[in-house]
C-alpha cells in the first residue's frame, strides 16, 4: 500500500516525500512515548548495536523503495523484491541461529 502510495501522490504533483517523512516521525513520536510511559526503558547492555542495526536497515530499504518508485519501477517488481525479505530472514534464521522452519513460514513464501 506504501510503494502504490508514493506513485499516486507522485502523479498527483503531492511532496510525497515530504508526507512520508511525517508520518514516519510521527510514528516514532508515538511509540517513543509509549516506550517512555509503559516504561519498558532502554535495550539490555549489547542489544543497543542490534536496534541501531535493526532501524538503520529498515530505514534503507524504505528509502531504496521510494528511490526505486520514483525512478518509474513498476510496483509488482519491488513488491516482489520487497517479499523476498520473509524467506530469506526465515532461511538465514535457521542457517545462522538454529530457528525452527514451521509451516507458517512456508504458507508467507
Amino acid at each position: 500500500a506504501g510503494l502504490s502510495t508514493v506513485t499516486v501522490l507522485t502523479l498527483q504533483g503531492w511532496p510525497e516525500l515530504i508526507m512520508q517523512a511525517c508520518g514516519y516521525a510521527i510514528s516514532a513520536v508515538i511509540i517513543g512515548a509509549y516506550l517512555v510511559f509503559s516504561g519498558i526503558g532502554l535495550p539490555r547492555e549489547g542489544e543497543g548495536r542490534w536496534v541501531f542495526g535493526a532501524g538503520f536497515f529498515m530505514t534503507l530499504s524504505i528509502v531504496c523503495c521510494i528511490i526505486c518508485m520514483t525512478l518509474g519501477t513498476p510496483i509488482g517488481e519491488v513488491s516482489s523484491l520487497v517479499s523476498i525479505n520473509v524467506v530469506l530472514a526465515a532461511i538465514l534464521g535457521r542457517i545462522f541461529l538454529g530457528e525452527p522452519l514451521r509451516w507458517v513460514h512456508f504458507l508467507s513464501a
